[in-house]
């Protein structure tokens, strides 16, 4: 009876180190399988009108057209590419960028001029 209960103690030990080891092994590949689905990087082209402008922030909020394939029309915020020059884009402006989305982020690259701003209504 005392050796069954040893070899029960142990069983649970060996049982217990299983799932451990598994579950360490399974999350270290999780984090490597991330890693590398977060080094994807995605482009989609965004063509809209700039609401507001905090160049010194490096934001913008932009009314977008549709961007088939990733959302739908819609006003919202971005941050700039560190590289973007926000300084000669003002509320009104039309611009085409590249909304670039990977690493848990999402931000505006290379942000041009589109037309002219909508005159405004009196």
């Amino acid at each position: 009876m005392r050796n069954a209960k040893w070899l029960l103690v142990g069983i649970a030990l060996i049982a217990s180190a299983a799932p451990w080891h598994v579950s360490a092994q399974t999350q270290k590949n999780g984090q490597d399988s991330t890693k590398s689905e977060n080094q994807k990087v995605q482009r989609y082209k965004l063509t809209g009108t700039v609401k507001s402008v905090d160049a010194k922030n490096h934001k913008l909020v932009v009314d977008g057209k549709d961007i088939p394939g990733f959302m739908a029309a819609m006003t919202m915020p971005y941050s700039s590419g560190k590289n973007e020059d926000l300084s000669k884009i003002s509320a009104g402006d039309q611009i085409q960028a590249d909304v670039v989305v990977g690493d848990g982020a999402t931000h505006l690259e290379g942000i041009k001029l589109a037309g002219q701003p909508k005159p405004k209504s009196k």
